[in-house]
């Protein structure tokens, strides 16, 4: 029996924000036309903010663009410089998503929207930021709907394939499409793209950016908890130093429980030290998951969490059922979550020869 919990679009939305930093880091940004004016402008009245610090993250074809601004009554004020269209994002300093947008040169934007949400309940001023800002709205429902990553990702693939000469379609492609476990189908919808709307640049890199999570990523210690352990102690969850960390979260009744547990003491076999496992039991029954526990015979961590998904120390992992793996990288950032281990040792897999290649070329 499979157990669905409650939907939650807005840490989906999360997973996004750490795919969307990892392209910043190597500007991966559109290099298209600029602006007579020197500077876009944005005010986003955020609201819950109150008069807290946000950091404003965005890139241009010098670098990654980073400054702290501190919110008055939930208004944020900024001035940037944007030569090329760019995707700006307000983050709090744990990580949580204030809000982002779209930018140029030339642009007074002026956002409304709401803390937690990346994105504004109103947009005025910037005809990118307008037009983006549309799609999102007309098919949110959509995605909230499905609440897993990639439900936006028929809907995407179709207006690529229908607007091939529209730079929304390249941010669309980058920002919001899933690439997890559908990178063929990502190079196929690049190559859809005429060269007008997308810069040789951005794609002579793009296979790298897939999966090459950047230091830059302002979301480490967002997926950090502090829970009961199965040795009688309280410990702390943090990002790994090297590797990666399995996070895996289940109940009593799940289906072929044995199969996935032989499945991850294979895989840790195989990636050894690379590839630390910690178990997140959502049931209240702790006499059965210690007998689990003990029948299984693994060293991992093994974590209970009292009131299940509810519990706000795992609010920002997103379960919606179990099992349930997220794979965390050494740098904070969240590259797979779902259901399939299959699909996980596929991907780390992936991320070896690729990085192998980036060294070879190196």
């Amino acid at each position: 029996m499979r157990h669905n919990y409650h939907n939650t679009f807005t840490l989906t939305m999360n997973k996004k924000l750490l795919h969307i930093f990892a392209l910043l880091a190597t500007a991966a940004t559109l290099a298209l036309g600029s602006c007579k004016d020197d500077s876009f402008s944005l005010e986003a009245r955020i609201e819950g903010l109150g008069d807290q610090e946000v950091q404003i993250v965005y890139a241009t074809i010098d670098g990654v663009q980073s400054q702290s601004v501190t919110a008055v009554e939930d208004v944020i004020k900024y001035e940037g410089y944007a030569p090329q269209v760019t995707m700006v994002n307000l983050v709090m300093p744990n990580g949580m998503p204030t809000i982002r947008t779209v930018a140029v040169n030339g642009d007074n934007l002026k956002l409304q929207g709401i803390l937690g949400s990346p994105y504004p309940t109103k947009v005025k001023g910037g005809d990118i930021a307008k037009e983006w800002h549309g799609f999102m709205s007309e098919h949110l429902n959509e995605a909230e709907r499905n609440a897993t990553d990639g439900a936006l990702n028929p809907i995407i693939a179709e207006f690529v394939a229908n607007n091939p000469n529209n730079v929304l379609s390249t941010l669309l492609l980058i920002y919001e499409y899933a690439p997890l476990c559908n990178n063929d189908m990502t190079d196929s919808l690049l190559n859809i793209i005429n060269s007008e709307a997308k810069p040789l640049y951005m794609l002579s890199t793009y296979n790298a950016l897939r999966n090459e999570l950047n230091k830059a990523n302002r979301s480490r210690g967002f997926y950090q908890f502090t829970l009961p352990t199965s040795e009688g102690d309280w410990e702390t969850f943090t990002r790994p130093s090297n590797g990666y960390a399995l996070i895996w979260a289940w109940s009593i009744d799940d289906r072929d429980r044995r199969h996935n547990v032989d499945s991850i003491k294979r895989l840790k076999d195989l990636y050894g030290k690379r590839f630390a496992v910690n178990t997140l039991f959502l049931d209240a029954d702790t006499s059965r998951w210690r007998n689990r526990i003990k029948a299984d015979s693994t060293t991992w961590t093994h974590y209970w969490v009292p009131g299940g998904p509810n519990n706000p120390s795992i609010k920002s992992l997103g379960l919606i059922r179990t099992p349930y793996y997220l794979l965390i990288d050494s740098f904070g950032a969240n590259p797979y979550r779902g259901n399939s281990l299959a699909d996980i040792e596929k991907m780390i897999n992936e991320r070896d020869k690729e990085r192998k290649n980036i060294t070879l070329i190196r």
